[in-house]
């Protein structure tokens, strides 16, 4: 990774510009993830726009974790207060997904504790406000009343809305949204709130690893490696229930929230086809004593108040034999993947009946042979946060379908 002079990491995220890494130089995300206020100065130039709220909210997150104290996420983007229909117009035509004015892009900043410092924008009256004499500070835009020769064409006026997000203090804030969806379950849980490492050292007095401050909307509640065929049964390995019904009443995961739980990744990766083997009985069989277990956990948490949900097992490892004792695998990758496809049909089904919400990529991270897609996983088990904007499509309001 390039770094300015001085040693100050300094990204543009579109094109680049002297001094600055472009995005397009950068491998992808889970491998540049960086430690916490490591950036200077970060310049995104027409992104939010064309992304969902959801996704928005994700990057800013990200920004506000990676700059240091004092560093600056210079945002420009169109200026939906612009006083020329012209201007307007123009800008239409490129479809943005969405448009911002000086007082959104302010409360959007504000939501992820980044102060925000107006550069160049139109208030709310459509009247234009010209970038201070610092401007050159921090980086330039090619699209500004400054440097853009179109800012001279009468009837357009070109400026553009430019605004600095400071970081100002420690901590990302909730990303605009306070009605969390907790992602509560088995190490895929950790995909849904924004990361691809894991945590592996349980915090005292806790009854999950929490993913937190990585997505706007997700909070990860790691529950360690639980079965879905044991979530009603007490003093199970991994005592999932008992973990469970601690989060639920010490307040971990608020009254009437949403949840979307995840299992079921590890029964079908091991234990199915091993029963199967072991009693001499069909694979189906086997998921579908899984899934009637899954299915009156879900319906007696859901009798608590929550509004529940499931997330899809992503895939069926490729690998063929057991490399880590902590994942173990048993059967051929037909078998397992020929029972993780029955455990989602039966779990979409189930949630289908109920009006429960069931997310899955999983036909969208798999070929037409039915292999796993690897440039989507982060590993032989887990999805990488490349596939992210997979789950942008699927909820693309940032709320569960």
């Amino acid at each position: 990774m390039t770094v300015a002079e001085g040693g100050e990491i300094r990204w543009d995220l579109g094109d680049g510009q002297p001094g600055f890494v472009s995005g397009g130089d950068l491998p992808p995300r889970h491998h540049w993830y960086l430690k916490a206020g490591q950036v200077a100065t970060l310049i995104g130039d027409r992104i939010l726009s064309y992304v969902s709220d959801h996704e928005a909210r994700d990057i800013l997150l990200a920004a506000a974790r990676a700059l240091k104290p004092g560093g600056r996420f210079r945002i420009v983007e169109t200026d939906w207060n612009h006083p020329s229909g012209a201007y307007l117009d123009w800008a239409q035509h490129f479809n943005p997904k969405q448009k911002f004015t000086v007082s959104s892009l302010i409360d959007l900043l504000q939501s992820v504790n980044l102060a925000p410092a107006p550069v160049e924008f139109c208030d709310d009256a459509r009247h234009q406000h010209a970038f201070p004499a610092h401007f050159d500070l921090y980086g330039q835009t090619r699209r500004s009343s400054r440097t853009d020769s179109r800012a001279a064409d009468p009837d357009l006026k070109f400026s553009s809305l430019i605004v600095d997000g400071i970081k100002v203090s420690e901590g990302t804030g909730p990303g605009g949204y306070t009605d969390k969806i907790y992602a509560v379950g088995d190490s895929h849980v950790r995909f849904l709130a924004g990361r691809d490492e894991g945590i592996y050292d349980w915090p005292a007095g806790k009854h999950a690893i929490a993913f937190e401050g990585y997505s706007a909307r997700f909070t990860g509640l790691h529950l360690g490696p639980g079965l879905a065929f044991n979530l009603n049964s007490a003093n199970s390995k991994n005592a999932s229930k008992e973990k469970i019904e601690g989060l639920l009443r010490d307040g971990d995961i608020p009254k009437g929230a949403e949840i979307l739980f995840s299992f079921g990744e590890i029964d079908c990766r091991y234990h199915v086809c091993r029963q199967a083997e072991a009693q001499g009985r069909p694979i189906p069989e086997i998921v579908d004593q899984v899934t009637e277990q899954y299915g009156i956990f879900l319906d007696r948490i859901a009798a608590f108040g929550y509004r529940v949900g499931v997330w899809a097992p992503p895939l069926a490892t490729w690998h063929e034999e057991t490399l880590d004792p902590n994942n173990p695998i048993h059967g051929t990758f037909e078998q397992r993947h020929f029972a993780i496809r029955r455990f989602n049909q039966r779990m979409e089904d189930f949630c289908r009946q109920r009006n429960m919400p069931f997310l899955s990529l999983f036909d969208l991270v798999h070929d037409d042979a039915g292999r796993p897609i690897r440039d989507w996983f982060c590993d032989v088990l887990h999805l990488s946060q490349r596939a992210r904007p997979l789950l942008y499509d699927l909820m693309p309001d940032g709320r569960l379908p």
